[in-house]
């Protein structure tokens, strides 16, 4: 299935934000046999979990003469833009995505025989993977295709150079020409301008998309001075970015072409990436202001008169198409993905996706690929760095100064107290330059740079982080010892950056209190992602920030508005439990309060807020019966259908007992993915809730008990002063902890046989190279782990 951030990033494979927005994986994952893919998306790992129905046992629909002679004929043809590879369509025959089963069938119907490999998302024609057809998992509807390595085919056009046309050919396993020139050279970014020859040459870039647009566009000769680079039209990226001067692979990315092409380091073209162009006329110029007091994120487009998104105004779909789509041509062209609780829609475009939702209880839940219905509300926006809009928040100079601060205040704490004044992290500098500090108007997702306006891209965050990491490898063995060696990691000094982001496009509200701040990475370390949720004149926001470090900069970010029915109950649940017991004020629902009796949440463990009343195993939902509580107690039942399963489906959970040991419950899965909390609940046999986890956890989650410390009073204290407070021990976590680093501080501080009274289990990936989980089999709490970092927590009875 597709990694998405890298693993459905935002929500743990849940609502919400689920792709990274990335030009790339920073791993090597091409094509192999073993069925991995490299998408845009990252990292795609083909899935091999058999289809149902026609996919198991059928008769092929071509014997084996016929198939090898029609891909033969596939892996030859030309690679057309927004068209076709392999001769087969990026979009069906009205322009709109289609279903890739009906790429099957018998070449006398004009259909494809069967794929030489058959995955769960994607069709892979050609016996060194020639042709790849990717599609989502679940409407199976096409995303994209890939010519790659041992593809014939070339995609071959002309460009107007100096008033004449010139030949330029991009094939697989050659190398680029421009005319009589083959680009031979690679070049990292400073030295790629200075290097003619090199296929990363931002002129020679340039000649690609010009012969890109002129050829299968029909668009006219660029201007003679015009750098697509620079109008964020082309980017280039290397798969190591810390390390450009060492020869790489590289992609170069045609963002309004839907192309993407991978190179090695000596100049062969590795594959060609294709996927419609999305590109509605909205999009093409526009502005995003999130407000000067009240945050009221709004963006208007310059190229499409009338068209204004405002989250606060609940603009209805109806509405949208008809102020900013307005031609069916661009409607067609709209991707659909409906969320995992079917009550929302996003409506994907080139740079900005849109998320519709509805109360299903009245309009019924969405179907796969469904389209929103006329009367379903915009809630949230994601905008990503193709849409050059400048965001009225995103200041470099106000960015870079927040950045000094907070970086400085890590490196301070990631120095051990008892490090000489004269260590050499305790004396780094990091420097604003005032080319910088003078970039005071909006700017749009992209790299801080040094000085832009004169030409100077450097990339400010990626020097400095390049600087400290530089000094730490060069300590000597004892300077090093006083270091966190976390500092090695370029995320753990770019995390600083997003959380002032995430400050800066709030406004300040994710630093106020009552507000929920949370960073994750992934399990390569190329990402953080850093989520922010406040609550202004009663309405939930929430804001997304995710930062490659590939690029080198934030290359999406997400604002979403209110809440869903599912976060409805959830409110007047948590309103109701924290006005009738001594749990603290917070504004949101969170795990720990499904430790509370049973017969105070009825969501608690042992609870008994769910009735199953019906199933659909197509859908895969659960028709549900639940409780519902107001703040002020009333008790009450609403009936919605949700994803789930039954526990007469063999549905269940595994909880573990001992050592790699598990025992299997057989229970029913309640899904409750509100936009705001995201919840898993089995219901076992007897109606009672046996499991409950939380994704994107908020608030503190008891892993394990620890002693309550009594401190001696000072005998030096002047009369009447208070005694002091006693100390819980209590080891809690918060989401994004680096959880083996606590548990080692926690065991220094509370010593072995605490410790080992909690009965911690460490789970490892099958080849026991990645932590997956932490465990307290004395408090029945666990916690998935990305990169060592708490990012869902379960528990259970």
């Amino acid at each position: 299935m597709l990694v998405s951030l890298l693993v459905c990033l935002a929500y743990g494979c849940e609502d919400g934000p689920k792709q990274v927005f990335t030009p790339l994986s920073s791993n090597d994952v091409l094509p192999e046999s073993s069925g991995v893919a490299w998408t845009p998306d990252g990292e795609r790992a083909f899935s091999t979990e058999q289809e149902g129905g026609d996919a198991i046992g059928r008769a092929r629909f071509c014997d084996e003469n016929t198939a090898e002679e029609q891909i033969r004929a596939m892996v030859v043809a030309p690679i057309i833009p927004d068209v076709s590879i392999g001769t087969i369509p990026l979009l069906g025959p009205d322009g709109q995505s289609y279903l890739a089963d009906d790429l099957l069938g018998t070449p006398e119907t004009d259909k494809y025989c069967d794929p030489t490999q058959e995955y769960a998302d994607a069709f892979v024609w050609g016996p060194t993977q020639e042709v790849i057809v990717l599609f989502d998992s679940e409407t199976r509807l096409v995303d994209a295709v890939i010519a790659y390595q041992s593809y014939l085919g070339a995609m071959t056009g002309t460009v107007t150079i100096d008033g004449e046309p010139t030949e330029i050919t991009i094939q697989p396993r050659e190398r680029i020409t421009i005319g009589d020139t083959e680009l031979t050279e690679y070049a990292g970014s400073e030295e790629r301008n200075q290097t003619q020859n090199s296929f990363l040459n931002e002129a020679n870039v340039t000649k690609m998309y010009g012969m890109i647009r002129e050829t299968f566009f029909g668009d006219e000769p660029l201007p003679a001075d015009y750098n697509c680079i620079e109008s964020k039209l082309c980017r280039i990226v290397y798969t190591a970015p810390n390390q450009e001067t060492t020869p790489q692979d590289s992609f170069i990315i045609f963002e309004d072409s839907g192309l993407q092409v991978r190179m090695t380091p000596d100049g062969y073209v590795v594959l060609v990436y294709a996927e419609p162009v999305r590109v509605a006329p909205f999009e093409i110029s526009s502005e995003i202001d999130l407000g000067d007091g009240d945050f009221t994120p709004v963006l208007t487009s310059l190229s499409k008169e009338g068209c204004v998104l405002d989250l606060s105004a609940e603009s209805t779909w109806s509405a949208f198409l008809e102020n900013c789509v307005t031609t069916d041509a661009a409607r067609n062209r709209i991707s659909y993905d409906v969320h995992s609780q079917r009550d929302a829609v996003t409506a994907k475009f080139n740079g900005i996706n849109l998320e519709f939702k509805r109360q299903t209880s009245e309009a019924g839940i969405f179907a796969d690929g469904e389209q929103p219905g006329a009367d379903d509300i915009l809630y949230e926006m994601t905008w990503t760095l193709s849409m050059s809009a400048p965001i009225s928040n995103y200041i470099p100079a106000l960015l870079a100064r927040g950045y000094r601060s907070r970086l400085n205040r890590r490196l301070r704490n990631s120095i051990s107290a008892d490090a000489p004044d004269d260590h050499p992290l305790k004396t780094y500098a990091i420097s604003l330059p005032e080319t910088l500090l003078s970039q005071l108007e909006p700017y749009p997702l992209d790299v801080i740079a040094v000085d832009p306006a004169n030409g100077d891209d450097t990339n400010w965050i990626r020097g400095i982080v390049t600087d400290i990491i530089e000094i730490y490898q060069n300590l000597s063995p004892a300077e090093r010892a006083m270091v966190d060696p976390r500092i090695s990691q370029p995320i753990y000094l770019i995390e600083p950056f997003v959380e002032v982001a995430l400050n800066q496009l709030s406004g300040g509200r994710t630093d106020s209190p009552g507000a929920f701040v949370a960073l994750r990475s992934t399990d390569d370390l190329n990402w953080s992602i850093g989520y922010g949720h406040f609550v202004q004149d009663g309405i939930a926001y929430r804001l997304v920030v995710q930062f490659s470090n590939s690029y080198g900069a934030i290359t999406a970010v997400t604002i979403s508005r209110g809440y869903s029915e599912i976060d409805e109950i959830y409110a007047g649940i948590n309103a109701s439990i924290r006005g009738r017991t001594d749990a603290d004020d917070y504004p949101y629902y969170q795990l720990d309060l499904s430790r509370i009796e049973a017969d105070v949440n009825p969501y608690a463990l042992g609870g008994d807020a769910m009735i199953i009343t019906d199933f659909d195993r197509q859908l895969e939902t659960v028709t549900v019966n639940l409780k519902t509580i107001t703040p002020s107690g009333a008790v009450g039942r609403k009936t919605l259908i949700v994803p789930g399963s039954t526990i007469n489906d063999r549905g269940g959970y595994t909880r573990q007992v001992a050592g790699e040991r598990f025992e299997f419950v057989p229970a029913s899965n309640v899904r409750l993915l509100g936009k705001e909390t995201v919840m898993d609940f089995w219901v076992e046999g007897d109606g009672t809730i046996g499991s409950v986890a939380e994704y994107l956890f908020k608030g503190q989650i008891k892993l394990c008990d620890g002693p309550t410390i009594f401190p001696p009073a000072d005998p030096n204290a002047p009369p009447g002063t208070p005694e002091p407070e006693p100390v819980d021990q209590t080891l809690f976590v918060e989401y994004g902890d680096d959880l083996p680093k606590r548990l080692e501080e926690w065991r220094a501080l509370v010593g072995d046989d605490t410790y080992r009274d909690c009965q911690i289990l460490y789970n490892y990936s099958s080849d026991g190279n990645v932590l997956d989980a932490v465990i307290s089999l004395k408090t029945k709490t666990s916690f998935v782990t990305i990169a060592d970092r708490a990012v869902t927590a379960r528990i259970w009875k």
